[in-house]
């Protein structure tokens, strides 16, 4: 997949830049809620990825060893990509079937097949990364599931600009 619309946007990413996303003590909260979406979504991985210009960040992790996620994978490889550039939810039911991603490293390597994201958006409006869960099989999402991934992305919003606050204050 090549990206239409560059990730360069420099309010976006000045914004990225002001949370701590290396804290452990924000990571423990963080992994504790991914766990938890995937779980309520029957999903093997959970993430909260931070979509910078060029790279893709896992900042919490549930089902997965995320260290490549971590030290950033191209942006170009990652679904979350697409959930920034449009500021909207995004699902992909079998990306083994689908034009756009079936031959990155996401789906050959990785091994993803279902996708799930929805906009981390910061209080400025600006959207910093996603909120998301993958699976290896083929998975459809229902609204009451997008829902509550929506609902999950507000409440790590809220942690991470609450751990921000009091490291400002």
């Amino acid at each position: 997949m090549t990206l239409l619309v560059p990730l360069v946007n420099l309010e976006r990413l000045t914004e990225a830049t002001r949370y701590d996303t290396t804290s452990p003590a924000l990571r423990g909260k963080l992994d504790v809620l991914v766990k938890r979406a995937a779980d309520r979504l029957g999903m093997k991985i959970g993430l909260v990825n931070f979509v910078m210009d060029t790279t893709t960040h896992a900042i919490a992790s549930y089902g997965t060893a995320t260290g490549m996620i971590e030290a950033g994978i191209p942006a170009e490889w990652s679904f979350c990509s697409r959930v920034v550039l449009t500021g909207c939810d995004y699902t992909v039911t079998d990306a083994t079937a689908d034009p756009s991603w079936q031959d990155t490293p996401a789906v050959t390597v990785i091994g993803a097949r279902s996708y799930a994201g929805v906009p981390l958006v910061a209080p400025n409006g600006q959207v910093v990364g996603a909120h998301c869960v993958v699976d290896t099989k083929r998975r459809e999402f229902d609204a009451a599931e997008l829902a509550h991934l929506r609902e999950s992305a507000k409440e790590i919003m809220r942690v991470m600009q609450d751990y921000r606050s009091t490291k400002e204050g």
